[in-house]
């Protein structure tokens, strides 16, 4: 905390005693030691755990995809205007004097402002207004968007239930009708077997009644044959 020491010092917010180091010069914070500052702290912050990953979910598909924009194109859109000290490095300044208590931080970034007329609070206040606003809009606008999405979604499902409905029962009638014809197809071949095998059976029997007549015949003239004989 050296350094930050330091930083309060020139900013006149603090003293040091003569035992401590003497300060180099008495030149006020300006903007570049606010930057060093943030640096140096995060740099010493202690690095938290990784988490594990965490899987992505299934997305529904290009159609269903909601558009994540980032940060900065969100705000390009909105025409927020450059801040001389924009919300997010206060951000990062109050993260780096994490290790003080909140009314300290406060401190220390007023003392910071008065000591450098470069910036101001108000002007990261401001920024952060801005963006809060730009932020809402585009929340807005992905909760209009979901809800179109799922309107649709919604029309598409009923669309093709009705679609389903009605093949189904087209196929439906159309499963009757192969059965009807089946039926028939049957029924018709069945007469058709039965009508030929009845057609073999007479024609078994005309050929047993036709040889009995040839058999009578024969044995007509077998009597004549053995009463004179053959003649050649």
């Amino acid at each position: 905390m050296r350094g930050f020491m330091r930083a309060l010092e020139k900013a006149g917010l603090v003293e040091r005693d003569g035992s401590e180091e003497p300060v180099e010069n008495n030149s006020i914070a300006t903007g570049e030691d606010v930057d060093a500052l943030i640096a140096r702290e995060l740099a010493q912050a202690p690095v938290p755990p990784q988490q594990p990953a965490r899987e992505e979910p299934v997305s529904g598909g290009p159609a269903n995809a909601i558009e994540a924009r980032s940060f900065e194109s969100i705000f390009a859109e909105a025409a927020i205007p450059a801040s001389p000290f924009p919300a997010e490095k206060m951000l990062r300044l109050l993260d780096g004097l994490k290790t003080m208590d909140l009314a300290s931080r406060k401190m220390a970034v007023e003392a910071m402002d008065a000591a450098d007329d470069s910036w101001t609070i108000d002007d990261a206040v401001l920024d952060a207004q801005r963006k809060i606003l730009a932020l809402t809009s585009e929340k807005d606008r992905v909760n209009t968007q979901t809800q179109q999405l799922v309107a649709q979604n919604q029309q598409q499902a009923q669309a093709r239930e009705e679609q389903q409905r009605s093949k189904v029962e087209a196929l439906r009638l159309e499963i009757a009708e192969l059965e009807r014809a089946m039926a028939t197809e049957i029924a018709s071949a069945s007469a058709d077997k039965a009508t030929l095998m009845a057609a073999g059976e007479n024609a078994k029997l005309a050929a047993q009644r036709e040889a009995t007549r040839l058999n009578t015949e024969i044995e007509r003239m077998n009597s004549l044959t053995s009463l004179f004989g053959t003649r050649n």
